[in-house]
């Protein structure tokens, strides 16, 4: 490996650890979600679509999902 590469790969892993790393939400899916979301005829399978095409806001609902506010 380029010793650049090493030196990123250790920047990224290191924002990783302390929790500053942050990937980009694409505005248009989140716009995107937000409307269908406002639609009263709303499908699951909708949702899902979009959701599958952003990494980071499916991460967020999986994280959202697994908190104690939705405990039983």
């Amino acid at each position: 490996m380029h010793v650049n590469t090493l030196s990123s790969l250790a920047q990224l892993l290191a924002s990783a650890e302390t929790e500053t790393l942050a990937f980009p939400t694409s505005i248009n899916t989140a716009l995107l979600l937000q409307k269908e979301l406002a639609n009263p005829d709303c499908h699951s399978a909708d949702i899902s679509r979009l959701l599958l095409c952003e990494p980071t806001l499916s991460a967020r609902a999986v994280a959202l999902a697994n908190s104690a506010m939705f405990a039983s």
